[in-house]
This record gives C-alpha cells, sequence and structure tokens, in this order.
C-alpha cells in the first residue's frame, strides 16, 4: 500500500474562493494516500470557517482544527503535527494551487535520489489567478542548495515535502514573527538535512503584494541577514539570542539603512548602483543587501 503523506495548511485572512481552489488542488491528486490538515488561525474569519466546517464530510481524508486565538503560523503548524499521521509531511499555503501531479513526482524524486526533503520551483499567478510570466530557478541539487541558503530561501514552502522524521529532528517550527519557513531550512542545513529541488514548476504561488511578508520587508531582512551569517559561521543560535538582537540598536541601524535602499531602489529602479556606493563602501549592510539582491535576480525565470 501506498505510504501516507500528510498534507498541513494553515489559514488565516485567504478568501473562500482561494481556499477552495488550494483545497480542491490537494483533494484531486494523481496521489491519494493523504490527509489534508487543515488549521483554521482566525476565529473571526466566518465565512471561511463555515466553509471548513463542511469538509470533513465531504472528504474524509481531510481533518479540520479550529485556534481560538490567532497563534500565528508557527504554533499552528506544530499543532497540525502533533496530529500528523503520515511518514511523509508536505506544505501547502491556503491561496496558493498545487498541479494535481505535484505530491506524486515529489515523493518519486525523494526516493529515487536518497533525500530528507524536496520542493520545486513555483509559476506566479496574480490574486485573479492569472499567470504573471515569471517564476523561480532555483538550484536543483544539495550542494548548490546548501550554498544558495546564504544569500536567501530557495525552496518554495508551499512546494515541500519532507520525512517526517525530518521535523521531528528539529523539534518543529520555532516561534519566529518572520522568516519561520527560512529557519527551518537554515537549522535543517546544519543537521544535515539533505536537500533535493524539482526543476519542474510544480506549484502555482499566488502573488499578493499586500501579504504579511510584504508588509514586513525590513524586518525580514534584518532578521534574514542575521540568520545568514549565523548560517555562514555554523553557528546556531537560541530565540533568546534572536530576541535580544531584534531590539538592539544594530538592528535599529540597519532597519533605517535598508529603508534608505529600498528607497533608493524603488525611485531609481535602473540606476540605483551608482547612487548606492557611497553606502556601500560604509555599510556591509547595504553591501550585502545588493549583493543579494543581484543573486536573486539571476536565478529568478523571466
Amino acid at each position: 500500500m501506498a505510504e501516507l503523506i500528510s498534507v498541513l495548511m494553515s489559514v488565516y485572512g485567504e478568501s473562500v474562493s482561494h481556499l477552495k481552489l488550494a483545497v480542491d488542488s490537494i483533494r484531486k491528486q494523481t496521489y491519494k494516500n493523504i490527509e489534508l490538515l487543515i488549521i483554521s488561525d482566525n476565529p473571526s474569519n466566518n465565512d471561511v470557517n463555515n466553509y471548513l466546517c463542511s469538509l470533513p464530510s465531504s472528504d474524509s481524508r481531510i481533518k479540520v482544527f479550529f485556534n481560538k486565538q490567532n497563534l500565528r503560523l508557527p504554533k499552528s503548524h506544530n499543532k497540525l503535527l502533533k496530529f500528523a499521521n503520515g511518514k511523509y509531511l508536505a506544505h501547502m499555503d491556503a491561496d496558493d494551487i498545487a498541479k494535481l501531479d505535484r505530491l506524486e513526482k515529489e515523493l518519486i524524486v525523494l526516493k529515487k535520489n536518497d533525500l530528507d526533503f524536496v520542493a520545486s520551483n513555483v509559476l506566479d499567478i496574480d490574486l485573479d489567478g492569472n499567470e504573471l510570466g515569471t517564476g523561480t530557478n532555483y538550484p536543483v541539487n544539495d550542494k548548490q542548495i546548501k550554498r544558495f541558503l546564504r544569500y536567501g530561501d530557495c525552496l518554495p514552502s508551499s512546494s515541500w515535502l519532507c520525512k517526517k522524521s525530518v521535523f521531528k529532528m528539529l523539534g518543529g517550527y520555532r516561534d519566529i514573527v518572520v522568516c519561520e519557513d527560512y529557519d527551518v531550512l537554515l537549522r535543517g542545513a546544519l543537521m544535515g538535512i539533505k536537500f533535493g529541488l524539482i526543476k519542474e514548476p510544480l506549484v502555482f504561488y499566488r502573488y499578493n503584494p499586500k501579504g504579511v511578508s510584504k508588509q514586513k520587508d525590513v524586518l525580514l531582512d534584518v532578521i534574514s541577514i542575521y540568520m545568514q551569517q549565523k548560517y555562514i559561521q555554523h553557528e546556531e543560535f537560541s530565540l533568546e539570542q534572536l530576541n535580544a538582537f531584534i531590539h538592539s540598536n544594530k538592528a535599529s541601524n540597519m532597519q533605517r539603512e535598508l529603508k534608505k535602499f529600498n528607497l533608493l531602489v524603488s525611485t531609481h529602479p535602473k540606476f540605483y548602483i551608482p547612487k548606492l556606493l557611497p553606502l556601500m563602501i560604509t555599510s556591509k549592510t547595504i553591501h550585502y543587501q545588493i549583493k543579494k539582491k543581484i543573486l536573486r535576480k539571476l536565478i529568478k525565470k523571466d
């Protein structure tokens, strides 16, 4: 019998229409032995919660949970992990769409290449589901992935499939304000998790210009730079150390520098590097951010 895959999905502010497309894309997978565990992290989203309540009666593979208050993604996913019965875990964002053979192809690649963790490239769509003509073109093998992780996340979370033992070894998610997925990947890399990526895009990623990560871009960049520096030095860090850094003068200065950087990039998109040369000389943060931006541009699929 085919091994069970537990698909985890956390819902917060997604619309019913987007959520239904995400759920249906998992229900209709060519790989049938799955369970879909969905948690609502927004008690006041009545339309979504009513829709979720109707799902288990229509598909016995679906289990639905409701938080009494907003716990955010790390705690919500850790809650789902306790109920996951599968040998493998998959992630699915509540507003994205999986290709119908996604799980089947990912499991084949994971087993064939003796991997612990696999993902795929993604194609971008807008809020109406129209393809934007862009997507990702990330590195595919373990060595390349671990090298790229020094500059950013290169395994889209909505395409994750991994052995359940990976999250047991990591102790689940850590409760970080942003970058919780990136934190999982960096800790996994330091622990010797073997990664792989499928070049073919198996997920449609819904680009939302008003999404949570977009609203916290500067803080996200500052925290990711801290994580990257620790990763490069092969150093682990505690939540206490991270929180101390977030509230430090150094982090505040980095945020000011990055806001200046973002303003110059937005007002001079084609000529920002010459204007930033003085900042590059005096600011390691800006120098690092430009290197990261150039690298990510190089692997962006246009």
